[in-house]
């Protein structure tokens, strides 16, 4: 893996600073790779000492709860290690913890970290917080943001590792870069910042040839399926059909689509012709953040390629969480599912909005992991065009009674002057605080 040849680079510039940003391209292996790279240096782990004093370990953050298990399942495969048993590694999401005292790597979503805080503002039993997926920009992630840089204030030897598929690495290694003020001719002070180092390790990337349909973004319903969703249905098929061997990876919005999809695949699978099915199985999956564990853990199981097509149908869980081997063709439906707050009435609802180019690039990606692939987007080229360049970050459009809530809770009187990535707006803190008090 890529990130290989980039370990001493990578504990070298750690050693030297607080802060590191790390950008991994998809199929990079930092999600897997960095963790293990921390606990063999022998710099960020440490047994339980004599004094009580809480064992060091390092903390990996992910903003989804599927990501954190197969993550830490996958790192304790690779390390010979139980997960939650005597092994180094453990994991924990809400309602369910992994860990024991020998736990060195701990992956947890970033929401179970931030209540941590609640209870151990300074973070004392991490030595290192890694937060992987930085750029999907969760609420909980731009929390952490501000918070582990008050953290790093009174804690000189504590350490923070931002990591990032997309190139928006400037703006967190100017976010948590060292501030000084120079006066000026005029007795003017001027702020200037001094970028944290960034850490650029290259995908594992093959070609992607992207075919785009001669229609607009597909919205509207048209029987039992909504058209984007049978648009979906249609395209699988006859790439199943027509292409050669490799997993077909479906982006649609959310559980009823996905389940109503993979329905309609299984019964269009078994009306083909007896031959045809006997030529390739058809194995269909859903992805989604309910799902049952176990259920999760299918999309995982190796199958012979040559005899078994797996077509996993997705949310945007798969856009840069989790790595599926052996897909080569991706169905992009060009959506994805927001909460978004209404303040003038007062509610918070999940709505069908279209991806950005951000999201359709990743989600391209995903067909050139393991070898060159081809990807199938429900809309043309302007509709591309016209998508926004980023997705708007979720502390920037949802309500935020919550998280002024954690702020209050943590001791901080000044919910408007915490130090955001991306402020939210002024109207939606004052709103909270109004619904709170």
């Amino acid at each position: 893996l890529p990130a290989l040849e980039h370990r001493e680079e990578l504990l070298a510039a750690l050693k030297d600073h607080q802060v590191v940003v790390c950008v991994g391209e998809t199929g990079s292996g930092k999600t897997t790779q960095i963790p293990q790279f921390l606990h063999a240096s022998g710099a960020y782990t440490s047994a339980k000492r004599d004094s009580g004093d809480l064992a060091q370990c390092v903390a990996i953050t992910q903003p989804r709860r599927v990501a954190t298990v197969s993550v830490a399942q996958r790192v304790g495969e690779e390390t010979n290690s139980r997960v939650g048993g005597n092994g180094i590694v453990g994991y924990a999401i809400r309602f369910e913890s992994r860990c024991s005292d020998q736990t060195r790597l701990k992956f947890l979503t970033d929401g179970v970290l931030v209540r941590e805080c609640l209870n151990d503002p300074l973070l004392k039993k991490y030595s290192v917080v890694m937060l992987d997926e930085a750029h999907e920009r969760s609420i909980h992630t731009d929390l952490l943001f501000g918070l582990l840089k008050q953290v790093m204030e009174r804690r000189p030897e504590f350490r923070v590792l931002i990591t990032s598929a997309t190139l928006d690495a400037d703006r967190f290694a100017e976010f948590f870069g060292q501030r000084t003020e120079e006066k000026h001719k005029k007795k003017k002070r001027i702020e200037r910042v001094k970028p944290c180092p960034v850490v650029k390790i290259p995908g594992r990337v093959f070609p992607v040839d992207i075919f785009h349909s001669k229609q607009r973004q597909i919205m509207g319903h048209r029987g039992p399926l909504s058209t984007y969703v049978r648009a979906a249905v249609e395209t699988t098929m006859q790439v199943h059909n027509s292409e050669e061997p490799g997993h077909i990876l479906v982006f649609l919005t959310g559980q009823r689509e996905i389940e109503d999809a993979c329905a309609q695949l299984r019964a269009l699978y078994r009306e083909q012709p007896d031959e045809r099915r006997g030529e390739m199985e058809l194995r269909v999956l859903p992805l989604y953040g309910a799902l049952q564990g176990r259920r999760q853990r299918e999309i995982f199981d190796a199958v012979p390629v040559d005899r078994v097509r797996k077509v996993i149908v997705a949310t945007n869980i798969a856009e840069t969480s989790l790595t599926i081997d052996g897909v080569r063709y991706v169905v992009d439906c060009s959506f994805t599912k927001q909460k978004v707050y209404n303040p003038a009435q007062q509610m918070e609802s999940l709505v069908v909005v279209p991806i950005s180019k951000v999201s359709a690039q990743q989600r391209a990606g995903r067909a050139g992991r393991t070898a060159p692939g081809k990807c199938y987007r429900l809309y043309n080229k302007v509709s591309y065009e016209e998508m926004a360049q980023e997705t708007v970050p979720e502390i920037q459009r949802t309500n935020l009674a919550n998280t002024v809530l954690y702020l209050k809770l943590l001791g901080i009187q000044d919910v408007l002057g915490f130090p955001y990535l991306d402020p939210p707006d002024e109207d939606s803190l004052l709103d909270a605080l109004k619904q709170l008090y």
